[in-house]
Formats: structure tokens, C-alpha cells, sequence
């Protein structure tokens, strides 16, 4: 069985954009191996190839992007998590009470530039959101919110 691993080149491209949309540095993603399936793209650690052959694609990596046609490969709120600590720009900052807000469907108002943003509380990135006509839409997956806890000591997380 043979995986669809992204070559250098596909590998430098993801990396550019990551560095243009939000400032991770380049070698962030090109230290993770990177394999197709189907439309996500998924890391794992380099030193996990050679023994990754052995399992299912469906059974490989991380999925941090998702293929989304000509617009290029859109960050996941997972991958976000994984690779949101070295992001610089893009990244929205959110207080408990507007993290609940957005998880629980409702937008907030909020200046900046159209498009995804990695959403932040408490220094922790903890998925994606969209800046669009002056308001922050979450688009926080069940699969990211089910686990998060409201009110505790120490915040949402």
C-alpha cells in the first residue's frame, strides 16, 4: 500500500501560504511529513513515514488542512491547534465569555480584515474563525467544542 505523501514542492507551497496568511515560519510545516487523504492534508512526525505505510490512509496523520478547490488548502481548527503557537498574524484573541458566545453559534463584532483567523483564549490557539462584514463567526467543529469545559478554575479549557 502506498500513501500519497506530498512532494517538496506541494510541501513549500503549504508553507508559503503559511507564512503569508499567518506568519508561521516555513520550517514549522516542512518539518512534518505530509500525506493526501483525499481532500485533507495530514502531518505526522517524519520519523512516523516508514511505518505509516502499514496502516490504512484513513488511519494516518493529523488533519490539518482541507482542499477546498482554487481558494488552496484551508487551515483546520485541529491543525490550528497544532500549529496556531507560531502563527503572528490572523490570530483573535477571545475572553471566555466570547469563546462560549462563538461555540454556541452566536458572531461577535470585530474589526479586521476579511477571511480565517486562529482563534486564541488564554495564549492557547483552540481552532478557526472568519472575520467577515465586521463580525468573528467561530467555526469551532463539535468534534473541538464537546470537551470544552465553561466557569472551572482556570478558564475554558
Amino acid at each position: 500500500m502506498s500513501h500519497a505523501w506530498l512532494d517538496p514542492e506541494e510541501v513549500g507551497r503549504l508553507a508559503r501560504g503559511m507564512e503569508e496568511w499567518f506568519g508561521v515560519p516555513p520550517e514549522v510545516i516542512e518539518g512534518y511529513a505530509w500525506v493526501r487523504r483525499g481532500e485533507a492534508l495530514c502531518a505526522l512526525a517524519p520519523e512516523a513515514r516508514p511505518w505509516a505505510e502499514a496502516y490504512p490512509a484513513s488511519a494516518v496523520g493529523l488533519k490539518a488542512f482541507k482542499e477546498v478547490g482554487a481558494a488552496g488548502p484551508k487551515l483546520t481548527s485541529r491543525g490550528a491547534q497544532v500549529l496556531g503557537r507560531w502563527a503572528t498574524r490572523r490570530v483573535v484573541d477571545v475572553g471566555e465569555e466570547d469563546l462560549r458566545g462563538l461555540v454556541e453559534g452566536r458572531s461577535l463584532p470585530w474589526d479586521g480584515p476579511r477571511g480565517p483567523v486562529i482563534l486564541r483564549t488564554q495564549g492557547v490557539a483552540v481552532g478557526m474563525g472568519v472575520l467577515r462584514d465586521g463580525h468573528l463567526l467561530g467555526q469551532l467543529p463539535r468534534s473541538v467544542t464537546e470537551h470544552l469545559q465553561f466557569g472551572q478554575r482556570g478558564g475554558a479549557l
